[in-house]
C-alpha cells in the first residue's frame, strides 16, 4: 500500500459516522502509514539531480488526519474512561442484587427469573476500568456459582446440560491451556478477555467435576495473566533498546550530515552514508509511541536538512550540465548528418574526430548523458558498420571462403570416422580446425554457416560410438569455436554458458529439496533404504554439476 492509497482509506475511515466503530482499523491503518514512512527515503531524491519524492506531500496530509485521528480519540477515551467508571457502579449494583436474591429469596423459580434478568443487565452493561475487571468478573463468577448451588438449580437443570456445561468449561480450559503456550501479547489479553465472557456465561457443571474444572480454569487464568505481565515488561525492555539504538543512528546522521561537501563525488559519498542509515533504521523496531514519534522527527530533520542543501548543490551543478548537454546535442547533430554519407575516408576522420571532442565535454548529468550518448554512438555505429559491410561486400576472398566451408560441410554428410575413442575425438576436433582454418566469411552468412555447421557436426558425432562425455565435451569445444565466428559471439557465447549455469542451479535447488526430505526420515528399515535412495540421487546430480563446471572452463575468458 502506498500514501497515496493510505491518505484515500483514512479520509474514508474519518468520515464514518461512528468513530469508535473504525478507530481500531484506523489505528491500525496509521501504524502501516508509521512503518512505511520510516521505511521510506526521507525527502531522498528519486535519482535525479534536485529531485525528491512527491509522495512527501501526502505524508504531511496524513500527518494532519493523524492528529484529528488522535484527538478524537482522545476524546472517546475520555469518554470511555467516565463510562467504564460508570457501568462499575452499575455493576457493583447487580452484585449486591445478586447477593440479596441468593440470601433472601426462597421461591426458586422467582429466584432463577430474578438471577437471569440480572444475568443479562450485567451482559449488556459495558466494559469497566481495567484494573477493575478481574476482581469484579471474579465475584461475579463467585456469586453466580453460589447462586446455582444454594437454589438448588442443578434440580432443574436436565443431566444433559449438566454434561453440556462440563463439557464447553473443559473446553475453555483448554482453550486457556492452548492460549498459555502464544507469545502474543495482543493474542493473550484477547484471548483470556473471551474465555472469561464465556466462562461467566456458561451454566452449572456437574457437582463431582467442579472442583478441579474450577482450580485449573484459576490456575491457567494466573498463569496468562502472569505472562501477560512479563511479555509487557519484555515489551519495554525491548522498547528501550529500539530507542538507544535510533539514538545512535541519529548522532551518526548528524556526524555525516555535518562533513564539507565541496564536489559531486563527495555529495554522491555521503548521500550512501544516509542512505545506508536511513535503511538500517528500517531494521529496527518500534520504541514507546512518543518516544519513537520525537525520536523519528529528529532524525527526519537531520536528513531533511542534509538533502535540502544537496538539493541547492546540484541546482547550481545543473547550469553547467544544461551546458554540457547543449554541447553534445550540436555533436549529435553534425554525427547524424555523416552516418549516411559515402565518402568513407573524410567522413570516418570527421567522425573520429567529433569522437575526441565528445570525450573533452564533461558530463551532462545522471539523466540526459546515457540517452544522449546512445543517440551519438547509433550515429557513429550505422555509418562504420555500413562502411565495414561495404568493403566486407567487395572482398572475393570472403566469398570463396563461403563456398569452401559451404561444401566443407556437404562432405561431413558422407563422412566416416574409425580407430579409437582417442582417434575418433582427435579427429572431431581436426574437423572443428580445419572448418576455422577455411578463413573468414562475409558477416552476414556467419551465423547462418556457423549453425549449419554445428548441425552437421552434431550429425556426424551421432553416427559414431565413443565415450558420451568425450562427446558431448568435445561437441562443446567445436560449438564455442563456431559461435566465437559469429557476428553476435559475445551475445551467443554468453547465452550457452547461462543455460549451463541454469542447469547447475536446477541440481543444486534438486539436492537441497533431497537433503531437506532426508531428514524428515526416522531410523525404520524403509527409511534407511529410502535415504539410500536419496543419496544416490544426490551424488549423481553433484557429479553432473562437477562435469557441467569442467565444461564453463572451456569457454574463453573475457
Amino acid at each position: 500500500m502506498n500514501f497515496a492509497e493510505i491518505k484515500l482509506r483514512l479520509e474514508e475511515y474519518l468520515k464514518h459516522p461512528s468513530f469508535e466503530e473504525i478507530m481500531n482499523d484506523a489505528g491500525d491503518l496509521i501504524r502501516d502509514f508509521q512503518h512505511l514512512v520510516e521505511k521510506h527515503p526521507v525527502r531522498a531524491e528519486t535519482g535525479e539531480e534536485g529531485e525528491y519524492d512527491t509522495s512527501y506531500d501526502f505524508i504531511e496530509e496524513i500527518r494532519e488526519m493523524v492528529k484529528d485521528y488522535r484527538v478524537r480519540r482522545e476524546e472517546l477515551r475520555k469518554n470511555k474512561t467516565e463510562s467504564e467508571k460508570s457501568n462499575l457502579k452499575e455493576k457493583q449494583a447487580i452484585l449486591a442484587e445478586i447477593l440479596r436474591v441468593i440470601s433472601e429469596e426462597e421461591n426458586i423459580s422467582k429466584a432463577y427469573q430474578q438471577f437471569n434478568d440480572l444475568k443479562d443487565k450485567w451482559r449488556n452493561i459495558g466494559s469497566v476500568p481495567s484494573d477493575k475487571h478481574h476482581d469484579i468478573q471474579r465475584e461475579f463468577s463467585r456469586l453466580s456459582e453460589l447462586f446455582y448451588y444454594n437454589m438448588n438449580i442443578y434440580k432443574e437443570l436436565r443431566e444433559n446440560d449438566l454434561k453440556k456445561n462440563t463439557g464447553s468449561k473443559m473446553e475453555l480450559v483448554d482453550k486457556l491451556i492452548a492460549l498459555a503456550e502464544s507469545n502474543s501479547l495482543r493474542d493473550l489479553e484477547g484471548g483470556l478477555r473471551a474465555v472469561q465472557r464465556e466462562w461467566d456465561h456458561t451454566g452449572a457443571v456437574l457437582k463431582e467435576k467442579w472442583e478441579d474444572i474450577r482450580n485449573q480454569y484459576w490456575d491457567l487464568v494466573k498463569k496468562v495473566e502472569d505472562k501477560i505481565h512479563s511479555l509487557r515488561e519484555e515489551r519495554e525492555k525491548k522498547q528501550e533498546e529500539f530507542l538507544a539504538a535510533k539514538r545512535r543512528l541519529v548522532e551518526k546522521a548528524k556526524e555525516v550530515a555535518a562533513r564539507e561537501n565541496t564536489n559531486q563525488k563527495d555529495w554522491e559519498k555521503h548521500t550512501e552514508e544516509l542512505l545506508a542509515l536511513q535503511n538500517e533504521w528500517k531494521t529496527i523496531g518500534f520504541a514507546a509511541k512518543e518516544e519513537n514519534e520525537k525520536i523519528w522527527q529528529e532524525f527526519r530533520s537531520v536528513c531533511d536538512g542534509f538533502f535540502a542543501s544537496k538539493k541547492e548543490f546540484f541546482g547550481e551543478l545543473k547550469n553547467v550540465f544544461d551546458e554540457n548537454k547543449k554541447k553534445k546535442q550540436t555533436l549529435i547533430e553534425k554525427a547524424e548528418k555523416l552516418k549516411d554519407s559515402n565518402d568513407w575516408k573524410e567522413a570516418g576522420n570527421q567522425l573520429i574526430q567529433l569522437q575526441k571532442e565528445w570525450q573533452k565535454i564533461g558530463s551532462a548529468g545522471k539523466k540526459a548523458e546515457h540517452p544522449l550518448w546512445l543517440q551519438f554512438r547509433a550515429a557513429c555505429d550505422a555509418f562504420f558498420n555500413r562502411k565495414k559491410e561495404h568493403f566486407a561486400a567487395q572482398d572475393l576472398a570472403l566469398e570463396e571462403n563461403l563456398r569452401k566451408k559451404e561444401a566443407f560441410i556437404a562432405s561431413l554428410a558422407s563422412m566416416e570416422i574409425t580407430g579409437s575413442d582417442e582417434e575418433k575425438i582427435a579427429r572431431l576436433g581436426a574437423i572443428s580446425k580445419e572448418f576455422s582454418s577455411l578463413g573468414e566469411i562475409p558477416m552476414k552468412e556467419r551465423e547462418r554457416v556457423s549453425k549449419s555447421f554445428r548441425t552437421a557436426l552434431e550429425e556426424l558425432s551421432q553416427k559414431i560410438n565413443i565415450d558420451p562425455n568425450l562427446k558431448e565435451t568435445t561437441l562443446l569445444k567445436s560449438r564455442i569455436a563456431a559461435l566465437q565466428q559469429s557476428d553476435n559471439a559475445e551475445y551467443l557465447l554468453a547465452k550457452e554458458k547461462q543455460q549451463i549455469r541454469d542447469k547447475i542451479n536446477r541440481n543444486n535447488e534438486e539436492i537441497i529439496k533431497l537433503e531437506n526430505n532426508m531428514g524428515f526420515f526416522g531410523n525404520s528399515k524403509g527409511a534407511s533404504e529410502m535415504l539410500k535412495d536419496y543419496q544416490v540421487k544426490i551424488d549423481d546430480l553433484k557429479k553432473q554439476n562437477d562435469s557441467l563446471k569442467e565444461k564453463l572452463k572451456l569457454f574463453p575468458k573475457k
